[in-house]
Formats: structure tokens, C-alpha cells, sequence
């Protein structure tokens, strides 16, 4: 999509083409709506903060959220699950011509390089375990 943005230069045609301007920002964003959809069940937060950024009210499936399972043995452990079987259903949106966005706001933070490290040195330890 960057590629297509770089090639295609909107911000460029906002002044002689405006439709067409409108028409590649239209283009770009459905794709990052598509792309939102699709990344859900891997970000599912990240996607919900785009899903809003986009100018949609609701949430796109459920969060997921931590539970303690107790096992017929009476062990406990931690699960990552929710509650995927209620409505609104994981799906495709349709984002219309003209919608209003909302204010974005990064959906990542930036991780400083000691922070790459320490986490690589942790799980080599753990590995090594």
C-alpha cells in the first residue's frame, strides 16, 4: 500500500484532481480496513483502536481476556480465550466514500533498541532452561 501511495503522490493531485486524490485516499484506506479485519484474531486490540480510528462504533469481536481454568485434578492455569460465540460477529466491514475518520493516534509504541535486547537475552535464558 505504500508502494501505491509513493506512485500515486494524492497529495500532489489535491490541487488539479481532486477526485482522483479522493478516489486513491479511498483505495488506501479500504485497505487498511480490510487489513484491520483480517489482522484481528493477531491484534486484536490494535485492530479495535483502528476499527474506531475509522469512524466505526462497536467492536469487531469480542476481546480476548485472560481466565483461570481449574482442571478435574484441582491444577489451575491461566487461559487466553472470550467470549467468541455472541454477536458482533468477527467480519468484513464496508467502509463508505466520505466517512468521517476520528483522530488517530499511534497504535504501536516504539521500542527502544535495550528493550530488543533484554527481551532476546530473556528468552535465550529461557530456552537454555
Amino acid at each position: 500500500m505504500n508502494g501505491y501511495l509513493t506512485t500515486s503522490e494524492p497529495w500532489k493531485l489535491h490541487e488539479t484532481a481532486r477526485d482522483r486524490a479522493g478516489t486513491i485516499l479511498n483505495v488506501a484506506l479500504r485497505c487498511v480496513d480490510d487489513l484491520k479485519v483480517m489482522l484481528t484474531p493477531f491484534l486484536p486490540f490494535s485492530s479495535q483502536k483502528l476499527h474506531e480510528y475509522l469512524g466505526y462504533d462497536g467492536v469487531i469481536a469480542p476481546q480476548p481476556e485472560f481466565r483461570t481454568r481449574r482442571e478435574p485434578d484441582g491444577s489451575t492455569h491461566d487461559v487466553l480465550t472470550g467470549d467468541y460465540g455472541v454477536a458482533p460477529a468477527w467480519a468484513p466491514t464496508a467502509l463508505p466514500a466520505g466517512r468521517k475518520l476520528r483522530e488517530p493516534h499511534p497504535l504501536f509504541k516504539k521500542l527502544d533498541p535495550s528493550v530488543v535486547d533484554q527481551e532476546v537475552e530473556r528468552m535465550e535464558e529461557r530456552g537454555a532452561k
